[in-house]
């Protein structure tokens, strides 16, 4: 149990500092402006979505879903479903 709460409070530890170093980090590019823990968080996830893939590179390895990328989804109507995407998997099999 000790050993749980123990790494519980490394990775809290290590969490906050990465987070606060994230922070001066950000509010040094503006030096002039004050930077709002508000506008902050909301800034946040703007930079973590820019971080992933915009563009699915070519493929690299032997299964096709292991190569495919993180990217930006779309919730949109033209999205296939399951039994599309099964059909156009198993397209060139036997």
């Amino acid at each position: 149990m000790i050993k749980v709460v123990f790494s519980l409070g490394v990775v809290m530890t290590l969490g906050s500092g990465a987070l606060a170093y994230d922070y001066v980090a950000q509010s040094a590019k503006y030096p002039d402006e004050v930077l709002d823990l508000a506008d902050y968080a909301a800034a946040l996830q703007i930079r973590t979505v820019d971080l992933m893939e915009q563009e699915v590179r070519p493929r690299i390895a032997s299964f096709p879903q292991v190569a495919r990328g993180i990217v930006t989804a779309a919730f949109d109507s033209d999205v296939p479903s399951n039994a599309e995407q099964i059909n156009d998997f198993t397209k060139d099999s036997p």
